[in-house]
């Protein structure tokens, strides 16, 4: 049986499609492992056509259950505020959490925050049994490195 890692993230015009590309790329990992990712994005979502064509299953969500129904759940976000967090840290799923400050009231089992000064920000606010702090974890598409050694045109 596959496990069922739903992905949840923002995009759009006031944040862009950073989350999205970050929450492919674990996806795509958990994807190569045997998991399955659906995404759960709003139909009016820009990213749709984006993630569907990287191979992605996309649903629409209009419930807090749909999003919990998984055994594994991914979640960047700055627009869920901390009861979503609260709630979310309840359910009976591997919880991890993409998050660029270290500033919320989150509990998780795999907090990542890939900044350069990740390990100098308090995490005090932050409980989980697993942190991938720096540079080390940027989430970065394989895409990137297969380009392989390439000239640069001046």
């Amino acid at each position: 049986m596959k496990l069922k890692l739903n992905v949840l993230a923002d995009d759009g015009p006031e944040v862009g499609f950073g989350h999205i590309f970050r929450c492919m790329v674990l996806a795509q990992h958990f994807k190569r492992h045997g998991a399955a990712p659906v995404f759960l994005l709003n139909n009016n979502s820009p990213a749709v056509a984006l993630v569907k064509s990287r191979g992605f299953i996309v649903k629409q969500y209009s419930s807090f259950d749909e999003i919990v129904d998984a055994d594994l759940i991914l979640v960047d976000s700055y627009l869920r505020n901390d009861s979503f967090f609260q709630c979310l840290a309840s359910v009976d799923a591997f919880l991890m959490i993409i998050d660029d400050f270290g500033q919320r009231e989150i509990a998780c089992d795999a907090y990542f925050n890939h900044n350069f000064f990740a390990a100098d920000l308090d995490f005090s606010k932050t409980r989980s049994n697993f942190y991938f702090l720096g540079e080390d974890y940027l989430l970065v598409s394989n895409r990137f490195f297969d380009l392989g050694a390439q000239r640069i045109r001046g």
